[in-house]
């Protein structure tokens, strides 16, 4: 079972009600791990603050590209167009 967070200092609410609340998204796996990560403290008022980020993985998708697909000429063209019209936007 995914656990709960606390929303505020009052309020826990477990993963499930809050992505069905906020997003009305069911988390059908409701036996997986939570993927966490702990971001690196940046300046010196984060050091009293632990921060984590929590992802269930069956929201999360794989991003970036493979060494094969940076060496394909007409896969990286394509990249840049849409690189170039994203930023004219």
């Amino acid at each position: 079972m995914l656990p709960a967070f606390f929303i505020t200092v009052l309020f826990q609410i477990s993963y499930i009600d809050y992505y069905k609340r906020q997003y009305s998204i069911d988390i059908k796996d409701l036996d997986q791990p939570l993927l966490i990560n702990r971001p690196k403290i940046k300046s010196a008022s984060e050091q009293e603050v632990t921060k984590l980020i929590c992802l269930i993985p069956e929201l999360c998708m794989m991003t970036g590209m493979t060494d094969t697909m940076r060496s394909d000429f007409r896969i990286m063209k394509e990249v840049t167009k849409i690189g170039h019209s994203v930023d004219r936007v």
